[in-house]
């Protein structure tokens, strides 16, 4: 991601929001009260005051722009590395909402039987846990046909080779 005009790189944005769902999970919002409260401030040189939600906003809008770069550039980063997938796993879970959520997100029954607001999320990875492919999906699309269409858009790229796709019985 460029840096641009901004205080503070990207890159540090989104290992600290990364950082702060493996230890502390919570919100965006949850996210900025975090950070000052972390060691990350002096760690990464940043001012906490320069951690704040709008910047947090406008990085994931450029990731979630950098997409179809990102997936198409992951597979050849990690053949370069020596770690090209022998086995590849396709999976689908949902995620749910406390108010209105994003534009994709619909009331329908999660996997655990209740009606909410939630997205589906669909996920290839390498045998590693090395993310190749993911989508985030409508809350009331159905999985089968989501995995269908990742499988058909990944058929003929040069990196998936013979390499066996497990899914679950869904399929």
């Amino acid at each position: 991601l460029p840096r641009g005009e901004a205080d503070v790189s990207p890159g540090d944005v989104v290992l600290a929001l990364c950082l702060q769902r493996c230890v502390d999970a919570g919100s965006k919002l949850y996210a900025e009260r975090w950070f000052p409260r972390s060691a990350l401030p002096e760690l990464l040189s940043i001012a906490p005051s320069s951690f704040h939600n709008t910047r947090i906003h406008r990085v994931l809008d450029s990731l979630d722009e950098a997409t179809e770069s990102l997936m198409a550039k992951l597979p050849v980063l990690y053949a370069k590395q020596g770690v090209a997938a022998s086995a590849m796993f396709l999976d689908c879970t949902d995620t749910r909402f406390v108010g209105h959520g994003p534009e994709l997100a619909e009331v329908s029954k999660t996997k655990e039987g209740l009606f909410e607001r939630k997205v589906g999320i669909l996920l290839l990875c390498d045998e590693h846990g090395l993310p190749l492919r993911w989508k985030v999906l409508a809350g009331k699309v159905a999985e089968p046909p989501a995995m269908h269409e990742m499988l058909r858009t990944i058929r003929k790229l040069p990196w998936v080779g013979s390499a066996p796709v497990v899914m679950d019985r869904i399929m």
